[in-house]
């Protein structure tokens, strides 16, 4: 019985004698209907765009080039329209300096510090708020005065960490590849692995968190060059130091130089990337609701060397 159900039937043989059936052929009307077009060879395309071309005039050309303009942006706006030339390309005071670690600031001194630094904090976002509308005459006029203020909390912080550095705007000055190729004029890691740690990394990122949302209420235009240029200046800065206090977690780990260094630890360093996306995201957007146009590059390298190290 087995073998009955396991034999597979034979294939049927073909019936002779059966006619084939015969398919009527397509008149030249049928093939009219079906509206089939020869694919054309390169060269009859490129004939035809030799002629388009020929035949299109002025004035079509220009109004294609206008539209072309509205969706595509030419390469010049991705072009850098700041500089700050004006800065040193070498920090000469950075040169064989001995990093003297012996004095070090005791609790009651570091609790002095951080209360002025959140004191100072607190004056501008209470002037912030006054010019909201609560008391504009005694509030910021506009963004540069607020942005000159935080800086000097920035250049107050950063000196805590490196004691010859007295002005953050010379930082600009360094290439962004210097902290990684053991330059001697400035060695990042070695003066934050040097600095004592007193939550400069906590200060930096309440500045660089409030800094966003600062720049958004004060609307500017585009031919307002000094408040464009201190913006950019504030944000590059906040780069520099934010990326500086970056450290490899195998140097903070394995080093006894470092360890106990002002650099960021895990919590501080997610809170960071979060803060420099949502800047990225947010500067780009109100440089749109300003109609500012033509700082391609610039907005690209908000927090651009922080990120790369996150």
């Amino acid at each position: 019985m087995d073998n009955i159900y396991n034999e597979k039937p034979a294939t049927p043989r073909a019936e002779s004698g059966v006619a084939t059936p015969e398919l009527p052929e397509l008149d030249s009307k049928d093939l009219m209907d079906l509206d089939i077009d020869d694919e054309p060879t390169t060269q009859e395309k490129n004939s035809q765009l030799q002629y388009d071309a020929m035949n299109t005039s002025p004035q079509e050309t220009d109004d294609a080039q206008q539209q072309n303009d509205k969706f595509y942006d030419h390469v010049d706006t991705f072009k850098p329209n700041l500089s700050f030339n004006n800065l040193d390309k070498s920090l000469s005071y950075h040169t064989d300096i001995t990093y003297d670690t012996s004095r070090r600031l005791s609790a009651s001194q570091e609790t002095k510090f951080l209360a002025y630094c959140e004191e100072q904090l607190m004056k501008i976002q209470r002037k912030y708020v006054q010019s909201r509308g609560l008391n504009p005459e005694n509030g910021y006029t506009g963004i540069v005065p607020l942005l000159k203020d935080l800086k000097r909390i920035i250049d107050f912080v950063w000196y805590s960490i490196d004691n010859n550095c007295k002005n953050t705007e010379d930082l600009l000055s360094l290439d962004s590849t210097s902290n990684s190729s053991g330059d001697d004029n400035y060695n990042n890691e070695l003066i934050v692995g040097k600095a004592q740690n007193m939550g400069q990394c906590n200060i930096l990122l309440k500045i660089a968190d409030d800094l966003i949302d600062y720049v958004g209420k004060f609307p500017i235009t585009d031919d307002d060059i000094d408040s464009i240029k201190y913006i950019f200046m504030i944000f590059f800065i906040m780069d520099k130091v934010l990326s500086f206090t970056i450290i490899n977690e195998s140097r903070t780990t394995h080093d006894n130089n470092i360890c106990s260094g002002a650099f960021m630890n895990t919590t501080e360093l997610i809170r960071c990337t979060s803060i420099c996306e949502r800047s990225r995201v947010q500067l780009f957007q109100f440089f749109q609701d300003c109609k500012i146009h033509g700082y391609h590059y610039e907005l690209s390298k908000i927090y651009e060397e922080t990120l790369d190290k996150s």
